[in-house]
């Protein structure tokens, strides 16, 4: 079943973002960009990463991969994740 709500994406960022080197998302997400919660050194292999898990756990699909300079809470409040 796809995600319900963003705490169900948040949660599923969270679950995972430590192993692709993220930071954890609070509740509700911040205006960061995904770079600037980036702790790595590979984002290009590590945020594809990470949105598969997501894709994963809440079983959906997010289209695309998003930019690096994307805010955080437009990657939770994605309307794909929610289908």
């Amino acid at each position: 079943m796809p995600a319900q709500s963003p705490t169900d994406v948040i949660n599923a960022w969270n679950a995972h973002c430590a192993v692709c080197n993220f930071d954890e998302c609070p509740n509700p997400a911040p205006s960061i960009s995904l770079s600037g919660s980036y702790n790595g050194t590979n984002l290009a292999v590590d945020k594809p990463k990470l949105m598969k898990l997501i894709q994963q756990e809440v079983q959906s699909f997010r289209p695309g991969d998003p930019g690096d300079d994307e805010w955080l809470s437009a990657v939770i409040d994605d309307p794909a994740w929610y289908k």
